[in-house]
């Protein structure tokens, strides 16, 4: 999924914006629906762009999980 610099900017500005609300929350799942909205948001943007989607989130360390 490359991306222009101005693009991956954006990206992973509405990723922050969409997951910020959902730290501390004891549900991982509402970290992993939120990224997962705004990675498909981005994809309805522009049709060229597929990529992978958020599986899993560790609070604890900060690892994410692709699949």
């Amino acid at each position: 999924m490359p991306a222009i610099p101005l693009e991956e900017q954006t990206i992973v500005t509405r990723l922050v914006e969409a997951i910020r609300p959902q730290i501390g929350i004891d549900s991982t799942g509402a970290i992993v629906e939120a990224a997962n909205a705004a990675l498909s948001a981005w994809e309805q943007r522009d049709p060229d762009v597929r990529g992978p989607r958020v599986v899993a989130v560790n609070q604890t360390n900060g690892s994410v999980t692709l699949g």
